[in-house]
């Protein structure tokens, strides 16, 4: 079951792709994005799951703000780009105009300044990567979470 929240942002990702879709005659859906198994940051026990998890293996947080157009575009290229197996890298997702408290714990906890769209890259419960606004790719991951 998913919470109010989640259907809140679904519904206005999607609200997102339909603007997009009357305003680019050339979009299409990519359907990885779709499929990217989002995990949302509600409270300071999902912030503390990440962290946990980033023991085991790498995770993702992206800091989106549902009122940026630049937030929206980056929040696309990174589901459009993704390529990441759950076991690889877990994406962690945080709404930051509805959890703007959360999203200052995150700066303060893990030493990164605050930046909105922002991916942090975590391991070992250390922010180990970060980029923000149109500096934001996926390939930049592919070599920090290879094994070895």
């Amino acid at each position: 079951m998913i919470s109010l929240h989640q259907r809140n942002v679904f519904n206005n990702s999607i609200q997102q792709l339909l603007i997009t879709a009357l305003v680019v005659p050339t979009f299409t859906i990519n359907i990885k994005a779709l499929l990217m198994n989002w995990h949302f940051i509600q409270d300071t026990e999902d912030l503390q799951n990440a962290l946990d998890l980033s023991y085991q293996q790498p995770v993702m947080i992206f800091k989106h703000s549902t009122r940026c157009p630049v937030s929206f575009m980056a929040k696309r290229k990174v589901e459009s780009s993704w390529s990441f197996p759950d076991d690889v890298i877990i994406p962690f997702f945080l709404d930051l105009i509805t959890f703007r408290k959360l999203s200052q714990e995150i700066a303060t906890t893990l030493e990164v300044e605050h930046q909105s769209p922002q991916i942090i890259l975590l391991k070992d419960g250390k922010a180990t990567f970060h980029a923000s606004h149109h500096s934001i790719d996926t390939d930049d991951l592919k070599p920090l979470v290879q094994p070895g």
